[in-house]
């Protein structure tokens, strides 16, 4: 009987519940017309504005508003003798699946979740029990949290979720209680909270609901689903304009609940990291920041207003690679000059790189300089993609060479604080969006490592640049090998990669490579030789991007290549020197296919194949649609 339930509640981990599949056809009452935060449409709907004056009125009576409220949030007002309501059945299979107290205080306690623990401890205080002497780690109070709403139930077990990603690999999930592994349970919270909770447009229209979604993207992103990510923050973020979270609560009217401030800069900053990587407007403008709010203000938190003013540059960023590209150049000086202010704000002890974060220590001092680090990271990022296009080019036209020194000083920057984060013992930190930025930075050394100097380039500080890089590649390379597992495909991935690069950079000839996110690269090395120049570039390949499919994704169709004569003379035109030697790089980007039901949370620790489009926005971004070194 023991092995017929362990095998029922494998076969059940993936069952995504509906709110359809909870029972017949009673619904929760729609919203009226001012949401569950309170938030007036007619403060910035201006027709509704008409009936809102001295002669006409339309608000509604101050108990309506309450009891609807209730209902929208699952809140039992009344005991009734029929049966149970559809939010009733929800909070009852959601409360199944919360773990024992005793599981949860050992979950909390493993070095790798206490960061988390300790920052949601400061956004969600009324679900988390305070240390005590007998449990010295943050917990949630498992006991109350059965009495709440459906979404404050679910925004707990999606808190575990995100905590169990953390745990060491191949660890006994007995000891938590649980009769099946890690990996078939944390698939079914999440597909059990989506099907019941996240999809439900009137169980997340307050802030529960929406830190539900916010999670629920920050757990794909974690697992490295970077698309099932976006469309989770976007969702996110439309159910937050329509509660209003996206106005300022000093220029509105109506104040914003408790937390949606800094719901809203989570969801909006979330979008836009995802957005620039997959090549995708932005979901909002930009945060409005009030005149007072500067770094020479000691009431204002520096640290926040830094984030707040990158993630606004990085919009400047998006808005640039979804425009025209004649004036991309343009674009970049201005926002490199923007951000290069925004960090000279900062004092240069905010700069500086720990050795290590003592994480084990688990104090708030430990989780300010975590949290300081990320930010660093951020930036030097943003840097990195604010250039990247341009940077291949510096060869060949001088005005891009700065956009080369960027790249480079920001890849180096970055890997030192990945290696910080590393080396503090969050071996099994789970987040493969800061392993490929890691990635990324080592693939940006690299193609620079690869690169042969022009005649008399090759000086003495260029070669100790070089095996500078290297060194810190390799460095890089060892640590991920480490954290790798069998399951975490990225890493596999990366570190192949890594290496290959690192073996070529003595060798000539041809190399095909699998990236990351990237999708397939194909760089040419051609030996050095004295063949006139128009000679070598009738044989010089273009970007390789198949177009057979008819569901081409836009982001390819743009990048269909120009008429070959045309393309040969400019590029001869702009060479006009020896460029013999230089490695060429070539893209194949794959094809997206739509998300099938049955894929939806399977292999959540693996790289899906769907997540390939960062490269696609690096090439639109291009001012020929070429990726030549």
């Amino acid at each position: 009987m023991a092995k017929m339930d362990h095998y029922e509640e494998q076969e059940n981990a993936t069952k995504i519940h509906t709110p359809e599949s909870m029972g017949t056809g009673d619904v929760l009452t729609p919203f009226p017309n001012t949401t569950s935060t309170g938030y007036d449409s007619a403060t910035t709907v201006p027709i509704l504005s008409l009936f809102d004056n001295s002669v006409l009125g339309r608000r509604e009576k101050e108990s309506q508003i309450i009891t609807s409220k209730s209902k929208s949030n699952g809140e039992k007002s009344t005991k009734q003798c029929g049966p149970p309501t559809k939010v009733e059945r929800i909070r009852d299979v959601l409360i199944e699946l919360l773990p024992s107290q005793e599981a949860t205080n050992k979950l909390c306690s493993f070095s790798d979740c206490w960061l988390l623990m300790h920052s949601l401890s400061q956004h969600s205080p009324q679900i988390m029990l305070k240390p005590t002497g007998f449990n010295p780690n943050h917990s949630f109070n498992i006991p109350s949290i059965g009495k709440e709403s459906p979404a404050t139930i679910a925004q707990t077990l999606l808190y575990v979720a995100v905590c169990l990603q953390q745990v060491p690999h191949g660890y006994d999930a007995s000891q938590l209680g649980f009769t099946t592994s890690v990996q078939a349970r944390t698939d079914k919270i999440i597909s059990t909270v989506s099907g019941l909770v996240t999809s439900d447009d009137e169980l997340v229209a307050c802030v529960q609901g929406l830190e539900c979604l916010m999670l629920q993207g920050l757990f794909h992103m974690n697992a490295g689903n970077l698309r099932r990510s976006w469309l989770t923050f976007r969702r996110g973020m439309n159910i937050g304009q329509l509660m209003g979270l996206h106005r300022r609560e000093e220029l509105g009217s109506t104040p914003l609940p408790p937390g949606g401030n800094h719901l809203w800069r989570s969801l909006m900053q979330a979008d836009r990291y995802l957005s620039l990587l997959l090549g995708m407007p932005a979901g909002a403008g930009d945060s409005i920041i009030l005149p007072h709010e500067t770094f020479s203000n000691p009431n204002i938190d520096h640290d926040l207003l830094f984030i707040r003013k990158i993630t606004n540059l990085a919009g400047g960023i998006i808005e640039r690679n979804q425009s025209e590209h004649i004036h991309a150049f343009a674009s970049t000086q201005e926002l490199d000059e923007k951000l290069e202010n925004i960090g000279r704000e900062m004092p240069s002890s905010w700069w500086e790189i720990p050795d290590r974060i003592e994480i084990i220590s688990e104090n708030r001092h430990s989780a300010a300089k975590f949290d300081r680090i990320m930010s660093q990271i951020y930036y030097f990022q943003l840097q990195s993609f604010l250039h990247l296009p341009f940077m291949v080019r510096a060869d060949t036209e001088r005005r891009y060479e700065y956009s080369k020194f960027a790249c480079m000083k920001s890849s180096r920057e970055g890997i030192c604080r990945y290696l910080t984060i590393r080396r503090s013992g969050a071996a099994s930190f789970c987040c493969r969006v800061v392993d490929f930025g890691a990635f990324t930075a080592c693939v940006t050394l690299l193609l620079s490592i690869l690169e042969t100097p022009p005649v008399g380039g090759d000086t003495i500080a260029v070669q100790d640049q070089k095996r500078s890089d290297r060194e810190l590649v390799e460095t890089v390379l060892d640590v991920m090998s480490e954290c790798a597992s069998e399951e975490d495909v990225m890493a596999i991935q990366s570190v192949e990669v890594i290496k290959t690069l690192l073996s070529s950079t003595s060798t000539s000839g041809n190399l095909r490579l699998t990236i990351p996110y990237f999708g397939t690269i194909s760089i040419a090395r051609t030996p050095k030789s004295s063949t006139p120049a128009t000679n070598i570039t009738q044989s010089t390949p273009s970007i390789n991007t198949d177009q057979s499919s008819s569901n081409t994704s836009p982001a390819l169709m743009n990048m269909t290549p120009r008429d070959n004569s045309q393309a040969q003379n400019e590029f001869v035109n702009s060479l006009n020197c020896p460029w013999a030697a230089q490695p060429i790089v070539s893209f194949k980007s794959s094809q997206f296919p739509a998300l099938e039901p049955e894929q939806q949370f399977e292999d959540w620790s693996g790289l899906q194949a769907d997540n390939t489009m960062f490269f696609d926005s690096l090439l639109n971004t291009d001012l020929e649609a070429n990726w030549y070194l």
